[in-house]
Protein backbone atom coordinates (compact mmCIF):
# COMPACT_ATOMS: atom_id res chain seq x y z
CA UNK A 1 0.00 0.00 0.00
CA UNK A 2 1.02 3.51 -0.61
CA UNK A 3 3.40 4.26 2.40
CA UNK A 4 2.24 7.80 3.21
CA UNK A 5 -1.40 6.58 3.30
CA UNK A 6 -0.90 4.33 6.10
CA UNK A 7 -1.24 6.25 9.35
CA UNK A 8 -0.46 3.55 11.86
CA UNK A 9 -1.32 4.27 15.43
CA UNK A 10 -1.15 1.52 17.97
CA UNK A 11 -4.69 2.29 19.06
CA UNK A 12 -7.47 4.20 18.24
CA UNK A 13 -8.50 7.48 20.43
CA UNK A 14 -11.60 8.88 20.50
CA UNK A 15 -11.15 12.70 20.42
CA UNK A 16 -14.39 14.53 22.18
CA UNK A 17 -15.98 18.10 22.12
CA UNK A 18 -12.42 19.16 19.74
CA UNK A 19 -13.78 22.23 18.51
CA UNK A 20 -10.26 25.22 18.01
CA UNK A 21 -10.35 28.16 15.79
CA UNK A 22 -6.87 29.48 14.67
CA UNK A 23 -6.16 33.00 16.09
CA UNK A 24 -3.16 35.76 15.05
CA UNK A 25 -2.64 36.27 19.07
CA UNK A 26 -2.30 33.66 21.90
CA UNK A 27 -5.14 33.03 23.57
CA UNK A 28 -6.17 34.54 27.19
CA UNK A 29 -5.44 32.44 30.44
CA UNK A 30 -9.12 32.03 30.87
CA UNK A 31 -9.89 31.06 27.13
CA UNK A 32 -8.36 27.64 27.57
CA UNK A 33 -9.89 24.64 25.67
CA UNK A 34 -10.39 21.04 27.66
CA UNK A 35 -10.33 18.31 25.56
CA UNK A 36 -10.71 14.55 26.76
CA UNK A 37 -9.15 11.48 25.31
CA UNK A 38 -10.41 8.23 25.60
CA UNK A 39 -8.87 5.09 24.59
CA UNK A 40 -11.90 2.88 23.49
CA UNK A 41 -10.29 -0.33 25.26
CA UNK A 42 -10.63 -4.37 23.89
CA UNK A 43 -13.82 -4.28 22.04
CA UNK A 44 -11.86 -2.28 19.06
CA UNK A 45 -8.01 -2.19 19.61
CA UNK A 46 -6.10 -5.24 19.24
CA UNK A 47 -2.35 -6.01 19.51
CA UNK A 48 -2.05 -5.32 15.68
CA UNK A 49 -2.67 -2.26 13.88
CA UNK A 50 -5.56 -0.68 14.61
CA UNK A 51 -5.95 2.79 12.07
CA UNK A 52 -7.66 5.24 9.67
CA UNK A 53 -11.29 5.26 12.12
CA UNK A 54 -13.72 7.01 10.27
CA UNK A 55 -17.61 7.32 12.02
CA UNK A 56 -21.11 8.01 10.77
CA UNK A 57 -22.76 11.38 11.95
CA UNK A 58 -25.18 9.40 13.85
CA UNK A 59 -22.25 8.28 15.88
CA UNK A 60 -23.47 4.73 15.46
CA UNK A 61 -21.26 3.25 13.39
CA UNK A 62 -17.39 3.05 12.57
CA UNK A 63 -15.19 1.45 10.30
CA UNK A 64 -11.52 1.20 10.60
CA UNK A 65 -8.82 -0.47 8.96
CA UNK A 66 -7.29 -3.93 11.28
CA UNK A 67 -4.38 -6.05 10.24
CA UNK A 68 -5.33 -8.72 13.31
CA UNK A 69 -5.91 -12.18 12.30
CA UNK A 70 -8.77 -12.80 10.18
CA UNK A 71 -8.11 -16.62 8.57
CA UNK A 72 -8.14 -19.38 10.82
CA UNK A 73 -4.32 -20.01 9.64
CA UNK A 74 -3.80 -16.38 10.97
CA UNK A 75 -5.40 -16.50 14.14
CA UNK A 76 -3.37 -20.27 14.77
CA UNK A 77 -0.31 -18.58 14.28
CA UNK A 78 -1.37 -15.04 15.71
CA UNK A 79 0.23 -13.82 12.52
CA UNK A 80 -1.26 -10.39 10.97
CA UNK A 81 -3.81 -10.32 8.14
CA UNK A 82 -3.93 -7.95 5.11
CA UNK A 83 -5.18 -4.90 5.69
CA UNK A 84 -9.72 -6.12 6.32
CA UNK A 85 -12.32 -3.21 6.70
CA UNK A 86 -13.90 -3.35 9.75
CA UNK A 87 -17.26 -2.70 11.04
CA UNK A 88 -18.77 -1.54 14.94
CA UNK A 89 -21.67 -0.41 16.01
CA UNK A 90 -22.26 1.53 19.35
CA UNK A 91 -24.30 -0.13 21.60
CA UNK A 92 -26.23 2.74 23.31
CA UNK A 93 -27.70 0.73 25.94
CA UNK A 94 -24.08 -0.35 27.64
CA UNK A 95 -22.62 2.67 26.39
CA UNK A 96 -19.57 0.86 24.43
CA UNK A 97 -18.91 -0.14 21.14
CA UNK A 98 -19.65 -3.68 19.90
CA UNK A 99 -17.17 -6.54 18.99
CA UNK A 100 -15.89 -5.32 15.05
CA UNK A 101 -16.89 -7.80 12.37
CA UNK A 102 -14.93 -7.85 9.04
CA UNK A 103 -17.17 -6.38 6.04
CA UNK A 104 -17.95 -8.54 3.98
CA UNK A 105 -16.91 -9.03 -0.40
CA UNK A 106 -17.09 -6.80 -2.05
CA UNK A 107 -15.52 -4.17 0.62
CA UNK A 108 -12.82 -6.73 1.77
CA UNK A 109 -11.40 -8.67 -0.97
CA UNK A 110 -9.12 -11.76 -0.14
CA UNK A 111 -5.63 -11.58 -0.72
CA UNK A 112 -5.57 -7.90 -1.06
CA UNK A 113 -4.97 -4.87 1.19
CA UNK A 114 -8.03 -3.15 1.30
CA UNK A 115 -8.26 0.11 3.73
CA UNK A 116 -11.00 2.58 4.45
CA UNK A 117 -10.85 5.88 3.98
CA UNK A 118 -13.85 8.32 4.64
CA UNK A 119 -17.77 8.01 5.01
CA UNK A 120 -20.47 10.43 3.93
CA UNK A 121 -22.25 12.00 6.51
CA UNK A 122 -25.26 10.08 5.76
CA UNK A 123 -23.33 6.61 6.12
CA UNK A 124 -24.55 6.00 2.24
CA UNK A 125 -20.88 6.43 0.56
CA UNK A 126 -17.78 4.35 1.71
CA UNK A 127 -14.41 5.46 0.23
CA UNK A 128 -11.61 3.03 0.65
CA UNK A 129 -8.48 2.13 -0.86
CA UNK A 130 -8.53 -0.78 -2.77
CA UNK A 131 -4.96 -2.33 -3.75
CA UNK A 132 -3.91 -3.93 -6.97
CA UNK A 133 -2.02 -6.74 -6.04
CA UNK A 134 1.16 -4.90 -7.96
CA UNK A 135 1.65 -2.91 -5.00
CA UNK A 136 0.03 0.33 -6.23
CA UNK A 137 -3.94 1.12 -5.54
CA UNK A 138 -6.20 4.01 -5.94
CA UNK A 139 -9.25 5.54 -4.08
CA UNK A 140 -12.85 3.44 -5.22
CA UNK A 141 -16.36 4.66 -3.66
CA UNK A 142 -18.88 1.83 -2.62
CA UNK A 143 -22.97 2.92 -1.84
CA UNK A 144 -24.88 1.18 0.39
CA UNK A 145 -28.08 0.08 -1.33
CA UNK A 146 -30.45 -1.35 1.35
CA UNK A 147 -28.27 -3.51 3.85
CA UNK A 148 -25.35 -4.27 1.09
CA UNK A 149 -22.83 -2.62 -0.29
CA UNK A 150 -22.35 -2.23 -3.74
CA UNK A 151 -19.18 -3.22 -5.54
CA UNK A 152 -16.51 -0.52 -5.40
CA UNK A 153 -15.86 1.62 -8.24
CA UNK A 154 -12.62 4.08 -8.92
CA UNK A 155 -12.76 7.85 -8.81
CA UNK A 156 -11.78 8.11 -11.79
CA UNK A 157 -8.57 9.56 -13.57
CA UNK A 158 -9.86 12.91 -12.23
CA UNK A 159 -9.01 11.70 -8.48
CA UNK A 160 -6.69 8.95 -8.62
CA UNK A 161 -3.30 9.41 -10.63
CA UNK A 162 -0.32 8.10 -11.19
CA UNK A 163 0.87 9.63 -8.38
CA UNK A 164 0.10 9.36 -4.78
CA UNK A 165 -3.58 9.92 -3.80
CA UNK A 166 -4.05 9.24 0.52
CA UNK A 167 -7.04 10.67 2.17
CA UNK A 168 -10.11 12.04 1.47
CA UNK A 169 -13.39 13.88 2.58
CA UNK A 170 -16.96 13.65 0.93
CA UNK A 171 -18.92 17.63 1.53
CA UNK A 172 -22.39 17.03 2.99
CA UNK A 173 -23.23 18.00 -0.42
CA UNK A 174 -22.41 14.87 -1.91
CA UNK A 175 -20.78 16.39 -4.82
CA UNK A 176 -17.57 17.65 -3.34
CA UNK A 177 -14.44 15.89 -2.90
CA UNK A 178 -11.66 17.05 -0.85
CA UNK A 179 -7.77 14.76 -1.03
CA UNK A 180 -4.63 14.92 -1.14
CA UNK A 181 -2.00 14.14 -3.02
CA UNK A 182 1.40 14.75 -4.20
CA UNK A 183 0.64 15.27 -7.95
CA UNK A 184 2.67 17.93 -10.01
CA UNK A 185 0.82 21.58 -10.27
CA UNK A 186 0.52 21.77 -5.99
CA UNK A 187 2.18 23.97 -3.79
CA UNK A 188 4.77 21.55 -3.08
CA UNK A 189 4.30 18.37 -1.23
CA UNK A 190 1.49 16.68 -0.75
CA UNK A 191 -1.79 19.26 -1.63
CA UNK A 192 -5.05 18.68 -0.53
CA UNK A 193 -7.21 19.84 -3.64
CA UNK A 194 -10.95 19.31 -4.45
CA UNK A 195 -13.37 17.73 -7.61
CA UNK A 196 -16.74 18.41 -8.04
CA UNK A 197 -19.57 15.80 -9.85
CA UNK A 198 -21.74 16.86 -12.54
CA UNK A 199 -25.22 15.94 -13.62
CA UNK A 200 -24.11 13.19 -15.26
CA UNK A 201 -21.80 11.80 -11.95
CA UNK A 202 -18.41 12.69 -13.90
CA UNK A 203 -15.88 14.36 -10.93
CA UNK A 204 -14.33 17.34 -12.82
CA UNK A 205 -10.77 18.45 -13.35
CA UNK A 206 -8.91 18.40 -9.94
CA UNK A 207 -8.52 21.78 -8.03
CA UNK A 208 -5.28 22.53 -5.92
CA UNK A 209 -6.73 24.78 -3.30
CA UNK A 210 -3.59 27.00 -3.24
CA UNK A 211 -1.13 28.47 -0.50
CA UNK A 212 -4.26 30.19 1.88
CA UNK A 213 -4.39 26.13 2.86
CA UNK A 214 -1.24 24.36 0.82
CA UNK A 215 2.18 24.64 1.97
CA UNK A 216 5.51 23.65 0.38
CA UNK A 217 5.45 21.05 3.15
CA UNK A 218 3.15 18.09 3.11
CA UNK A 219 -0.52 18.49 4.11
CA UNK A 220 -2.82 15.34 4.58
CA UNK A 221 -5.97 13.84 6.69
CA UNK A 222 -8.44 16.19 5.16
CA UNK A 223 -11.74 16.12 6.41
CA UNK A 224 -14.53 18.67 5.75
CA UNK A 225 -16.77 19.01 9.00
CA UNK A 226 -21.04 18.24 8.03
CA UNK A 227 -21.43 22.25 8.18
CA UNK A 228 -19.89 22.28 4.61
CA UNK A 229 -17.72 24.82 6.01
CA UNK A 230 -14.87 24.12 8.02
CA UNK A 231 -12.21 22.23 6.58
CA UNK A 232 -9.70 20.59 9.31
CA UNK A 233 -5.97 18.93 7.86
CA UNK A 234 -2.72 17.96 9.52
CA UNK A 235 0.38 19.98 7.97
CA UNK A 236 3.90 19.78 8.09
CA UNK A 237 4.21 23.62 6.92
CA UNK A 238 1.57 25.99 8.93
CA UNK A 239 3.00 26.78 12.58
CA UNK A 240 0.94 25.26 15.19
CA UNK A 241 0.00 27.93 17.74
Amino acid sequence: MKNSFLLLFASIFSIISIYAQRADKLVKENDTLRIEVIELGDEINSSFDDYAPVITVGKDLMYFTSRRPFTDREKKKGKESMEMIYEAVWDEYDSLWMDPVAMDYPINIPRLHNSNIAISNDGQRLLKYQDDGYGFGDIYESVLIGKEWSEPKSLGDEINSEHHESSASIAPDGRTIYFVSDRPGGVGGRDIWMSKKDDNGNWSTAENLGDAINTKKDEESVFIHPDGKTLYFSSNGHRGK
